[in-house]
């Protein structure tokens, strides 16, 4: 097979990252089968997809905790959960959500059995919603209120 150009590769790749595959080794891709998720037409016709197991002799978990960085993901979730709490200012409760919001999109939405015990995953999901609603909130009111500067 001829090989990709860089950028088409670095493309593949984002877009691999986007459907939370992880990389197993060059150009094998792989991820637990509890997310339906759509290829769409280019990745159909460049790529072969099949169901598999683990490697003999390594456990389910153990391969998903090298294929993705959990302990890292999960630590930076709880900073960010930290965040949503101490956040008052308008600007900053946007920064922090913004945040929040790329690092969910980061979670490779693991099934339970191969997440480490205490996973953020779903409570940082239920924090952000709370927390996007009540910022949606805010923000209707200060568009609502009257402008402070007089016009």
């Amino acid at each position: 097979a001829e090989r990709r150009p860089a950028n088409e590769r670095a493309a593949l790749r984002r877009t691999m990252a986007r459907l939370r595959l992880a990389e197993l080794r060059e150009g094998t891709w792989v991820r637990p089968a509890n997310l339906d998720r759509p290829l769409g037409a280019a990745l159909r016709t460049d790529c072969t997809v099949f169901t598999g197991a683990a490697p003999d002799g390594e456990e389910a978990s153990a391969l998903a905790a090298r294929l993705w960085d959990l302990s890292g993901w999960d630590g930076r979730a709880r900073a960010f959960a930290a965040c949503l709490d101490r956040t008052e200012d308008l600007a900053g409760r946007f920064t922090v959500s913004a945040a929040v919001l790329r690092h969910l999109l980061a979670d490779p939405v693991l099934p339970d059995a191969l997440l480490p015990p205490d996973w953020p995953g779903a409570g940082l999901r239920r924090r952000y919603d709370a927390f996007a609603r009540h910022l949606c909130e805010v923000l209707r009111h200060h568009i609502a209120s009257p402008s402070d500067s007089g016009e």
